[in-house]
């Protein structure tokens, strides 16, 4: 199985998108699927599927329509930039290019990936058709580090990520300024965008706390996990993440998270290794000043809790596996996998189809055709019989059953339609 990674060429590629398809596709090349990157070498020749990683970008739509004329079926995994705050940012350039283009070829796509629930949920807000497949990311469990002393002066609290609107930096400055928690630093690690990072430094220097705030910039392996294990909490205050990565990654290192609803990890205060807060001022303040006041040993007991769950849910080998089933049933070489979503399961179609075919009654061309019409009307796919004139070139190419009346529908038949309708892009 030939798979294609359609991504956004460097210096464009935004975030952890790089990241994430450079361990993706490590781990399923291991499982034996052979997996080319765009960002490292043009394809050779037509794969057997295109996963496309973004959306919005001219390359990445071009890249689209052009494999879409070709006949490769295209995946779609739009790193929460269909999330509400996603689609406000920039908001009118966007609402144009959504009603021009961007949701039609969305519609298109075989299967819609999305990492977390809140991002399939989005997907149906849209109205999007395609199938949803729901996979979260995985994180790469680094070796359990030596324990940290108590109480280093000063602790330190750690962000990872870009240093953009969208990461709530701003809010947490006005929140620090709140609290000002004794004994503690804020260290921000990534690299700056759109010029954010001096409009932060600004809100640092006006509320007179350069001597608590350290920008470390952009950091890379060795020096990322030292930061990662010198930290003592980790902060999020972003307005909205599909996944955060860094979250999870936080988690690996035994840290405890305060992060905010506009992620999908609810699961911290309820597995107790952190908090999960409005983002706003107020509400990061109140758990800020929460958080710094307990004392190391607590802290270090919510960061073990953390690192058991990603260690037992969100593992890469878990979630290469699940996206290599979603490839093998939209190619047609395997049973629908439990994390696709939002599409009839093969067997309850060829059983309606068989109903719907085959009433117990002597066999009625006509009304066979009527049934079947009428079937595919109430699962959105558009009719048409193979003896009724094309009449556009959508009927001809895009989500649509050609039936043939006259030709008396076998269980067989009825098998090829109903895989048809789940592995040829026709819901």
């Amino acid at each position: 199985m030939n798979i294609h990674f359609e991504e956004l060429a460097a210096p464009q590629r935004a975030g952890g998108i790089d990241a994430v398809t450079r361990e993706l596709v490590a781990h399923l090349r291991a499982t034996g699927v052979n997996v080319n990157r765009s960002s490292e070498q043009e394809a050779i020749g037509l794969p057997d599927c295109v996963h496309l990683h973004g959306i919005w970008a001219p390359q990445l739509v071009r890249r689209f329509r052009v494999w879409s004329s070709r006949g490769v079926p295209c995946v779609v995994s739009p790193h929460g930039m269909l999330d509400p705050w996603a689609l406000s940012h920039k908001w009118f350039k966007k609402k144009v290019a959504w009603h021009m283009y961007q949701k039609r070829l969305l519609d298109r796509a075989v299967l819609l990936h999305g990492a977390s629930e809140r991002e399939t949920r989005q997907f149906k807000t849209l109205r999007l058709k395609p199938p949803k497949a729901l996979i979260p990311w995985g994180v790469s469990l680094p070796p359990a580090g030596a324990a940290r002393p108590d109480h280093p002066r000063p602790r330190i609290a750690l962000f990872v990520g870009r240093v953009y609107p969208v990461k709530g930096l701003p809010m947490l400055v006005e929140a620090w300024a709140r609290v000002r928690p004794a004994g503690w630093k804020m260290k921000i690690v990534g690299p700056d965008e759109a010029g954010h990072r001096a409009e932060v430094e600004s809100l640092v220097r006006k509320a007179k706390l350069e001597a608590d705030f350290d920008f470390a910039g952009p950091l890379q392996a060795e020096a990322l996990r030292d930061a990662y294990e010198s930290a003592g909490l980790f902060i999020q205050p972003s307005y909205t993440e599909n996944f955060g990565m860094a979250i999870a990654e936080a988690m690996s290192h035994s840290l405890p998270v305060v992060t905010t609803t506009g992620t999908p990890w609810s699961m911290l205060p309820e597995r107790g290794c952190g908090w999960w807060v409005a983002p706003t001022v107020d509400q990061i303040a109140e758990v800020l000043s929460t958080a710094t006041a307990l004392d190391d040993k607590t802290l270090r007991a919510m960061g073990t809790r953390g690192r058991e769950v990603v260690s037992s849910e969100f593992s890469w080998r878990q979630a290469a596996n699940k996206m290599k089933s979603v490839y093998e049933w939209v190619l047609g070489r395997g049973p629908k996998p439990e994390c696709v979503v939002g599409i009839p399961y093969l067997p309850q179609v060829y059983d309606d189809l068989r109903k719907a075919t085959f009433p117990g009654e002597k066999y009625d061309a006509e009304a066979t055709t009527s049934r079947v019409s009428t079937y595919c009307r109430e699962i959105g796919i558009g009719f048409v019989d193979t003896q009724t004139p094309l009449r556009s070139k959508h009927q001809q190419t895009g989500r649509w059953l050609h039936f043939h009346k006259d030709a008396h529908p076998t269980v067989e038949g009825h098998q090829v339609i109903a895989e048809a309708i789940l592995t040829s892009r026709l819901i």
